[in-house]
């Protein structure tokens, strides 16, 4: 299992805690589980800004096989850039990956999609047209305050069970709060 995170955050520069990509790294690490982490966050090294350059790039790797989106969502696709207005509440969304966009990276095929955007499982059927195996999205906004804590217990069940609905059901079991996450597979 290889996990390929991508993270665009809003307010890069102040620290936010327990990010979910925080939490998943140090998991993957202490677990021993193969990951790559994009972001635009200051607590990284090596900032990037995320693109469909990249996340193809990326993908043409064969042994990625999950992509995690910890990233904004709207009616108009994932967040990938946000502007850079000195007032955090001022900044808006200036890039996107749109429902068109995800359809045209072919390399989602025979991946796994988890998205910790808000409202992500509108681009689901994006995610599979596009040759995706599976997409772990929620239907509703969510809060980000245990979402980290979330995806650890969903991680390490998939991991031991290899069922991606199995998974899911432990950590909304775990985390309640998320039940609005679903599993779209074709």
């Amino acid at each position: 299992m290889k996990v390929l995170i991508l993270e665009a955050c809003r307010s890069p520069e102040i620290n936010k805690g327990l990010t979910e990509p925080l939490i998943l790294s140090k998991l993957f690490t202490n677990n021993n589980i193969e990951y790559e982490l994009y972001s635009n966050d200051g607590i990284w090294t090596n900032q990037v800004q995320i693109d469909e350059t990249l996340i193809r790039s990326r993908l043409k790797e064969s042994s990625i096989n999950i992509v995690h989106f910890a990233v904004h969502g709207g009616a108009q696709g994932l967040i990938l850039k946000w502007s850079n207005a000195a007032y955090i509440g001022h900044r808006v969304p200036v890039s996107f990956l749109t429902s068109s966009g995800i359809r045209l990276i072919e390399e989602f095929q025979g991946k796994l999609i988890v998205s910790g955007a808000c409202a992500s499982a509108q681009f689901a059927d994006d995610f599979l047209a596009a040759g995706a195996d599976a997409v772990v999205a929620p239907l509703t906004e969510i809060s980000w305050s245990k979402l980290g804590l979330f995806f650890k217990i969903f991680y390490l069940s998939y991991r031991s069970s290899k069922s991606v609905k199995d998974a899911l059901n432990k950590a909304v079991e775990e985390f309640p709060q998320y039940n609005c996450y679903h599993v779209f597979q074709n």
